[in-house]
């Protein structure tokens, strides 16, 4: 077989981006419905079908530019786990690669997308000095041969330093968790402090909790049952025929999401983000002291020749299944976090018909940012003449 694709579009051709608008419906002065464009190609990766194993993890990369490590680990992961192979047999660079990209994603949030809500300008400086150390780490996760450990633990803790900067400023709380973070919040001026307040003062103030279940992070071998039975499954991801959330707040413990819902539905969510990104940082510092287990994505083989494996991104589990036939891609199925916020009887659409209109656009993007998908472009208003 050539390296030709049986497919109208080249991989070249195809939309790197996600492309995801909402349209909230007007009438009588409320949000009556909810409508939701994802603009992604559904046969996005039919693309990649044909195509010789070694080369798809890269061409996954270029395909999701936003979380494009993870997706390219998760792609190896399944691949190595078809062929029968040790899935981890480079974990700790392919970790540190992991971390650096979650690091920066973390920060872009808090730097970013939460003055971005507020109507401040982004904090690009602050951003830019997390990347660059980023940076660092990734170089070293790349160098061959590799590192030294002392150099490899200098730029752990500097991660470590530049996301806590980045997330808490110059005013970290003194522990990471859940009782500490929410109080550091509540006590603390910072973008996330003032959301809350924004969220508080707002119609969202008053929602339930929605009637989702919560996925922290499902096994491969539960991903792989799933991807190869149902090829829509990707697009349109369920527990069970259920809605469900894969979230930092998805994987929060018990007592963690106890204390965040007595702020609120939405703004628990916020405050779930914000652990994750502690978490992180305690993660790094501990790398920074000594080896932890190198496992990066978690992979099994269902079958001879088919593999899955889930990795972890700032917004949940990302997982992929392929099958192979001469070592070329001859299936292949993933399932993205963004999918799972858009489940049609999800949390969005559960907070955002009955809220008024004069305060639905607003409402709508702070509902997002808790929900978090990838790349909301634009929330329209339809009906408003009518409200």
């Amino acid at each position: 077989m050539d390296d030709t694709l049986g497919t109208v579009a080249s991989f070249d051709d195809v939309n790197d981006g996600i492309d995801l608008r909402l349209c909230l419906r007007i009438e009588a002065g409320r949000v009556v419905a909810l409508e939701i464009a994802n603009g992604r190609p559904a046969a996005l990766l039919d693309v990649l079908r044909g195509r010789r194993a070694d080369d798809v993890p890269a061409l996954v990369q270029r395909l999701f530019p936003i979380c494009g490590h993870a997706h390219a680990l998760a792609c190896a992961g399944a691949i190595a786990a078809a062929r029968g192979e040790d899935s981890d047999r480079l974990g700790e660079q392919q970790r540190d690669l992991l971390w650096a990209e979650l690091a920066v994603a973390h920060g872009w949030r808090c730097l970013i997308d939460w003055p971005a809500l507020l109507g401040r300008p982004p904090q690009l400086a602050a951003l830019r000095q997390l990347m660059a150390v980023a940076a660092r780490l990734r170089a070293l996760a790349q160098t061959a041969p590799l590192p030294g450990a002392g150099e490899r633990a200098a730029a752990l803790n500097d991660l470590a330093a530049g996301l806590g900067h980045a997330v808490f400023g110059d005013r970290a709380p003194g522990a990471m968790h859940a009782a500490a973070l929410s109080a550091w919040v509540g006590a603390v001026a910072s973008p996330l402090h003032d959301l809350l307040r924004v969220v508080q003062d707002s119609p969202l103030a008053g929602l339930r909790p929605p009637e989702v279940a919560l996925l922290p992070m499902p096994a491969a071998a539960w991903f792989a049952a799933r991807l190869s039975a149902d090829p829509a499954f990707g697009r349109h991801p369920h527990a069970d025929g259920l809605p469900a959330e894969v979230s930092a707040y998805a994987r929060c413990t018990r007592a963690e999401r106890e204390r965040f819902d007595m702020a609120g539905p939405v703004a628990a969510r916020l405050l779930a983000m914000l652990g994750a990104a502690a978490a992180l940082i305690a993660t790094l510092r501990g790398a920074g002291q000594g080896p932890l287990p190198a496992a990066t994505a978690n992979a099994c083989s269902p079958s001879s020749g088919s593999g899955c494996a889930v990795a972890d991104t700032v917004r949940g589990p990302l997982a992929y299944w392929v099958r192979l036939d001469e070592d070329r891609i001859a299936d292949l199925h993933a399932v993205a976090p963004t999918e799972w916020a858009l489940h049609p009887r999800g949390a969005l659409h559960q907070w955002l018909p009955g809220l008024p209109a004069e305060a639905a656009q607003h409402s709508a993007r702070l509902a997002v940012a808790a929900v978090d998908p990838c790349a909301v472009t634009g929330i329209a208003l339809e009906g408003v003449a009518n409200a």
